[in-house]
């Protein structure tokens, strides 16, 4: 027998297992955030101001005799088997656990719990997807699919951004447009700190936005709360996590500038490897575009939340394709900081609230009992 055929069979078992195991974690669980509201929803004991694609769903199944637990098992599920098999396509088999590992640790754990927006991420990462592959019209269906995700979250509409994305690749990739990418660069950060130091200016820009986006969605009033200024800088700690990622981007982009003509070119497929990072890299810098509405209100926490599994991905991918070199080990140290630090962030305050549930109450887990 060829040992190489037992290596990878022994991949595929390691990631299936894998797998496996954190569809019945983010499925099974009963007890976390917003469990018993979701679940008086669905029987429609509460009036809620969930967008109209959730309610849809919602009342189907209902109407069904579907119980909640399992409707949220088909929903949640399916969604976290699309967000890891898309997130994580261009990993090679050998290295897929480390991002199943630190999926687990981070951001698991959110996606478990927040239903709409991890049915609105499926639906993203679908059109990111698309943009990197470069499909036919895939601009119009990435419009198509942010429009059906606002569906389930409206927050989702801030991502039709990255529509920019293709744009900002021909700058990064042409030589003669590097000076106007850095200058953009430059702009984007002046303008975050000018409007994160100004909170006259940033409730203005805010409404601004806001209004145009109500028009086109026919966003409900309710969720005018989401706009008015109640954050402090302490949304700079959420910032510091896409800071750790961008440093992380900027290390493996030099790297593969540095060969991408010589022994990295010989195979087609990093090609797409390539852009996967250079995706990655322009999503962490249009995130610091972004971060000033992490002080309008910190529930916009999940427009970071929300891509970290690229991140994860892309990272991986950059160790996977370096040699074994002083910047090779440097991004496996960033990718340990930057784990341990969202677990820190995103994960520790809230350890009895959407870490522990996954295993102490999971239905899933009784059954097996």
């Amino acid at each position: 027998m060829n040992p190489n055929n037992i290596l990878i069979n022994r991949n595929d078992l390691k990631n299936l297992l894998l797998v496996i195991l954190i569809l019945i974690l983010g499925v099974g669980v009963t007890n976390n955030f917003d469990y018993e509201a979701y679940s008086m929803s669905y029987s429609n004991l509460i009036e809620t101001n969930f967008e109209k694609g959730y309610r849809f769903i919602e009342n189907f199944f209902y109407s069904k005799g579907v119980h909640f637990n399992l409707f949220k098992a088909i929903i949640i599920g399916t969604s976290i088997f699309i967000i890891l098999k898309l997130s994580n396509r261009y990993l090679p088999k050998k290295s897929k656990y480390i991002y199943y590992i630190i999926f687990m640790i981070y951001p698991l754990s959110f996606f478990a719990y927040s239903l709409r927006t991890t049915i609105a991420t499926a639906f993203l990462y679908i059109g990111i997807i698309l943009l990197i592959e470069k499909v036919r019209f895939s601009n119009l269906l990435f419009i198509l699919l942010i429009y059906l995700a606002s569906l389930f979250h409206i927050s989702i509409v801030f991502f039709g951004i990255y529509l920019i994305i293709p744009i900002l690749t021909k700058f990064i990739n042409n030589r003669k447009d590097i000076l106007t990418f850095n200058l953009v660069f430059t702009v984007i950060i002046s303008l975050m700190i000018i409007l994160s130091l100004n909170e006259v200016l940033l409730q203005y820009f805010i409404d601004l936005i806001w209004g145009l986006l109500s028009g086109i969605f026919n966003i409900s009033s309710a969720k005018e709360d989401y706009i008015t200024i109640s954050g402090n800088y302490g949304y700079l700690l959420f910032v510091i996590s896409n800071v750790l990622f961008f440093i992380t981007f900027i290390i493996i982009k030099n790297y593969i500038l540095k060969y991408k003509y010589t022994e990295l070119d010989k195979l087609e497929s990093n090609k797409k490897k390539y852009i996967f990072i250079e995706y990655a890299y322009l999503i962490s810098l249009i995130l610091f575009f972004l971060a000033p509405l992490l002080k309008v209100n910190t529930e916009f926490s999940r427009i970071y939340k929300i891509i970290f599994p690229i991140f994860i991905s892309a990272s991986i991918l950059g160790v996977s394709i370096m040699k074994r070199c002083k910047e090779r080990t440097i991004v496996k140290i960033l990718i340990v900081i930057t784990t341990v630090y969202c677990f820190i962030i995103y994960v520790l305050p809230y350890f009895h609230d959407i870490l522990l549930p996954m295993i102490t109450d999971n239905w899933i887990f009784t059954k097996l009992k």
